[in-house]
């Protein structure tokens, strides 16, 4: 079953309590565990986990996680499922501001050689994000 701590993106109206027992009466229903929708706010998660124990949820609530891959993948997702991001999160992703391209794709960017990579990438040093 779906859990949703921040709240399903389309039900804008629904409030956390009335999230919840939706989520109860499908429990009861049958589901054997609750598997949430992706989350950077590890607080609001616990938040959101202490409040269906408090309903008697007992089953197991499983995080959902996913892994950043790219900086642009992490806003694109993020934005698209209303996901909350922590500013120290978002601060940890300054490294990755940048988006990589293969040398053979041409752009009329400023490109500069990463270093720090086993094939030839190139980062684009002047792009807007």
């Amino acid at each position: 079953m779906l859990g949703y701590p921040e709240g399903h993106m389309d039900n804008t109206d629904v409030t956390s309590t009335d999230e919840i027992q939706f989520l109860k009466e499908k429990i009861e229903a049958g589901a054997d565990f609750v598997l949430t929708q992706l989350f950077y706010d590890v607080n609001g998660f616990l938040a959101w986990e202490k409040q269906c124990r408090a309903q008697g949820i007992i089953c197991p609530i499983i995080p959902g996680i996913m892994p950043i891959q790219s900086y642009n993948g992490f806003r694109r997702i993020t934005s698209l499922a209303k996901i909350r991001v922590p500013a120290e999160v978002t601060a940890s992703l300054d490294p990755i501001k940048v988006i990589r391209t293969f040398p053979f794709r041409s752009r009329d960017k400023e490109k500069a050689t990463c270093p720090n990579m086993p094939c030839p990438l190139t980062i684009e040093t002047n792009c807007s994000i």
